[in-house]
C-alpha cells in the first residue's frame, strides 16, 4: 500500500514575469525533493500536445525549473506517464474529470472522503504516481 507523505504546490501569478514563476518553481522544488530521502523514482506526467505556443512556453518553462531543483539535490525525472492513463487507472476511466481522479487518490490512499487537497495540482501529482506505480505492477489498484 502506497503512503502520502506530503503534497505541495507552487502558486504563481499569470501577472508575475516568467522568470520569477520559474524561478519560485525551482526554489519550491529544491526545499521539497531535500526534506525526503532518495526516492527510487520521479514520475511526471507526459504532455505532448500543447494547445498553443504559449501554453507549451509556461509548461515546458516550469518543466525546466523542477528539472533544475531536482539536479540541486542530486535527483531528476526517471519516468513519465500519460494523462489519459492516470485518468483511466485512478480516475476510473480515460475523461476523468479532477473531481473524479481526486476521489480515486483518496480510495488508494485510504484517506478520509473528506480529505482535502489545496488544489487539484496536488491530488493530480499523487494521481501520477499512484497510476504509475500500479501500472508497474508495485502497488495494487
Amino acid at each position: 500500500m502506497a503512503t502520502l507523505l506530503k503534497t505541495d504546490s507552487t502558486p504563481t501569478e499569470s501577472t508575475q514575469q516568467d522568470g520569477l514563476r520559474y524561478s519560485l518553481v525551482e526554489s519550491s522544488t529544491v526545499i521539497f525533493a531535500s526534506q525526503f530521502k532518495r526516492p527510487h523514482a520521479i514520475i511526471r506526467e507526459d504532455y505532448l500536445r500543447p494547445a498553443n505556443k504559449r501554453q507549451g512556453q509556461a509548461i515546458y518553462g516550469a518543466w525546466a525549473a523542477v528539472d533544475t531543483g531536482l539536479q540541486r539535490c542530486g535527483l531528476q525525472v526517471t519516468a513519465e506517464i500519460n494523462a489519459t492513463t492516470v485518468k483511466r487507472i485512478v480516475g476510473g476511466h480515460g475523461k476523468a474529470e479532477k473531481s473524479e481522479v481526486a476521489d480515486g487518490v483518496r480510495r488508494l490512499l485510504r484517506l478520509p472522503a473528506d480529505h482535502t487537497f489545496t488544489n487539484y495540482d496536488e491530488s493530480d501529482a499523487a494521481a501520477i504516481v499512484l497510476a504509475w506505480l500500479i501500472e508497474q505492477g508495485r502497488i495494487d489498484g
